[in-house]
């Protein structure tokens, strides 16, 4: 455990009575740079180094892909309706369940 212990809730935040999409886009506009995930320069040799995903870029990569799911779905009148995604398991899952989420869907994996 580290000297600095952390206290929750930090001051400020609303635990528990936002979504995680509202999470991440107060964090995109707030803080642009902030890191969400360091990955792998190169997955074959992780002492290459690591590269920031900042939250801006989460939340940009979420949009996209949000419409591009409103162009490739079929249209829907009820909300909440799901849909499958099967692909490498990478980063496209957590961006397409962001997306789902922004357009009221939601995507079995």
């Amino acid at each position: 455990m580290s000297a600095k212990s952390t206290h929750l809730p930090f001051p400020g935040v609303q635990h528990g009575k936002r979504i995680i999409i509202s999470v991440i886009e107060q964090r995109a506009r707030d803080e642009p740079n902030s890191s969400w995930i360091s990955i792998p320069v190169d997955e074959g040799k992780v002492c290459e180094g690591y590269r920031d995903i900042t939250f801006k870029q989460l939340n940009d990569a979420a949009n996209h892909a949000a419409q591009w799911l409103l162009h490739n779905l079929p249209p829907s009148s009820r909300s909440f309706q799901c849909f499958a995604y099967a692909g490498p398991k990478d980063l496209r899952y957590p961006i397409l369940a962001l997306a789902a989420g922004k357009l009221q869907k939601k995507v079995c994996l």
